[in-house]
């Protein structure tokens, strides 16, 4: 299975060097000072699941440098929704299934009119990571799930073997009954938690 992480911060940078610690083909898309180090120093991962390394990581500004994904990791600012969806065309095949874990819902409806509405599945992620200096994530909790779905509600054959590559590679995931519901979940609690934390004026 190969996968490209299309944004590694702190939830495509986790999840990604899970599955790569795990034996998957994985590629990582990031930019700046954050890919020069994860060039020069592999990629870190800091938890108290376990730390990990990934290095050498195979890294690039560019998704055209890789080859047609099995599975992509679709993990930007929902802002760069746009632009990022051009950038992976490229390797975005028949039957890659593009996976965008981030909030909200506008970004999907971007993505499949770019991409195609087959590429585009259903995607959630509860985690909090970030990326504390270049080439580095620390995860801040035990706390580490993905859950995903074709928007038919079909449990399809990439949808089990992404499953599998997850259970193979110590992720906590889910297939929900309605993907489709889990994402609205999480944008009613972003909604009605988001505002009152950032009234604090709090990291």
């Amino acid at each position: 299975m190969k996968i490209i992480v299309m944004g590694t911060g702190g939830v495509g940078g986790y999840f990604g060097a899970r599955l790569a610690n795990a034996g998957y083909d994985v590629s990582f898309i990031a930019r700046g000072e954050h890919l020069k180090a994860i060039k020069n120093n592999g990629l870190k991962i800091i938890s108290e699941l376990g730390d990990m390394i990934i290095h050498p990581a195979k890294a690039s500004d560019n998704p055209a440098d890789f080859e047609i994904a099995d599975i992509v990791l679709f993990c930007v600012k929902s802002y760069d929704t746009e632009s990022s969806s051009n950038l992976i065309k490229p390797i975005v095949g028949q039957n890659t299934a593009v996976i965008p874990f981030l909030n909200g819902i506008g970004h999907i409806e971007i993505m499949q009119k770019i991409l195609g509405k087959n590429s585009v599945i259903g995607g959630v992620a509860a985690i909090s990571a970030l990326i504390s200096e270049p080439a580095v994530i620390q995860h801040n909790s035990a706390m580490q799930m993905l859950k995903f779905g074709e928007f038919n509600n079909i449990i399809s054959p990439r949808i089990k073997a992404f499953q599998e590559a997850c259970e193979k590679s110590g992720i906590n995931n889910n297939i929900p009954e309605n993907i489709e519901c889990d994402i609205w979940q999480k944008i009613i609690m972003i909604c009605t938690l988001a505002g009152a934390n950032c009234i604090t004026r709090l990291p």
